[in-house]
């Protein structure tokens, strides 16, 4: 079992929640939507929004969702078996700036004697998929890809080359059998690769290792607005960190000493940070980097850390997803007050959400036992702003 997995099983993670929205002032105009099977991906633009179809846990097809027609436009990507991410716990896919390129991880699109997964690039318009030849190593399986503010880059995780820890794997007994009580899971100690953070140019055909720390596992990296430094979280023995890495220097700095904080992102201008802290039963934190203080956002609810914090991009708030006893939520919570808002609510595991660009559409999707078995469907609902 990896060092994250200690941390949170992800497993769990992408059964997913419901939404917890608490943002002061914003009002819900009328009840959801329903869009159709499929996983929320992100929107395109105010009147678009990508949505995934996937047969078993096997990516199957992209569509697109019209807003204003109210009409779908199915399969713009009819994905390869070979091409689609393993499951639903494969690195979360990123959509570009400007809306063309989706990048996701998949099984290498040629033979390779190597295992596990690259970066593929989707370009939406030519439905053509390609690999990121420059990315020359394994991508961590359960992580985010993050795209440059000017499209020319992404940050990933990947191993660090030569860094490992003893660790502890589970194998079947018998690996050409499947799971029994004859054929069980036996636990062995072995070396496991140590991952880091990596960029890689698009123009450029080259990657760069980050962090270069022996003794740490680095991963979930994300851009800040402005593209001058990747932000990650860092785990060192038993103390988990938020840090920050600057491209022109390559020199990193911790953000937190909390040791129990994980995942973040960044304001829509750079100037304050959402992150989690493994404290309680899960609060948000932000970081305002122009006083250089931590403060709470959310200590009375639960957060749930495994679906991304999104800002709105008026930057005055922040959605997350939380559960409250037996119900999955979406909230906001208004930054400036620290007020919260819960703006949807649901037995059923959420596993997904987006915002349009406007602020004004809310997408999200559930995992629901009510229609053919177990499947996703999409919502959408919109709001506006109150006084």
């Amino acid at each position: 079992m990896g060092r994250r997995e200690k941390f949170f099983r992800l497993k769990d993670c992408i059964r997913l929640l419901l939404i917890l929205f608490l943002v002061k002032g914003y009002i819900w105009a009328g009840s959801s939507t329903k869009i159709g099977q499929g996983v929320v991906f992100s929107f395109l633009d105010n009147e678009r929004l990508l949505f995934f179809k996937y047969s078993g846990n096997l990516l199957q097809s992209i569509n697109i969702y019209n807003l204003r027609k109210k009409e779908i436009k199915e399969g713009i990507a009819y994905l390869p078996k070979e091409c689609a991410p393993l499951d639903t716990r494969a690195l979360i896919p990123s959509l570009s700036p400007g809306g063309k390129v989706i990048a996701f991880a998949g099984p290498p699109m040629e033979e390779s004697s190597q295992k596990g997964f690259r970066v593929l690039l989707l370009d939406i318009a030519s439905e053509k998929i390609k690999e990121l030849r420059q990315v020359k190593d394994t991508l961590s399986s359960m992580d985010r890809i993050s795209w440059s503010p000017d499209g020319k880059a992404i940050t990933y995780t990947a191993r660090k080359p030569g860094c490992f820890y003893r660790g502890i794997v589970y194998r079947l007994k018998n690996p050409n059998m499947p799971p029994s009580e004859d054929n069980p899971y036996i636990e062995e100690e072995t070396n496991l690769p140590r991952e880091g953070i990596w960029i890689a140019y698009l123009g450029e055909n080259r990657e760069e290792q980050l962090t270069i720390d022996a003794d740490s596992d680095d991963f979930a990296p994300i851009f800040t607005p402005h593209g001058e430094a990747v932000l990650y979280t860092s785990v060192k023995g038993k103390y988990v960190n938020i840090c920050i890495v600057d491209l022109k220097t390559k020199r990193a700095n911790y953000l937190t000493t909390d040791n129990d904080s994980f995942f973040p992102y960044p304001s829509p201008d750079g100037k304050q940070i959402v992150y989690y802290r493994k404290k309680g039963d899960g609060e948000l934190w932000l970081i305002d980097m122009n006083k250089n203080e931590r403060m709470p956002l959310v200590d009375k609810l639960p957060v749930y850390p495994m679906l991304p914090f999104l800002w709105h991009p008026s930057g005055e708030g922040v959605f997350f997803v939380a559960k409250n006893r037996n119900k999955w939520l979406i909230a906001f919570v208004e930054v400036s007050t620290g007020n919260i808002e819960e703006i949807l609510s649901s037995e059923d595991p959420i596993i997904s959400y987006s915002i349009s660009p406007d602020g004004k559409w809310l997408a999200y999707s559930v995992s629901s036992k009510e229609e053919r078995g177990e499947e996703a469907f999409s919502y959408i609902t919109s709001f506006s702003r109150g006084k």
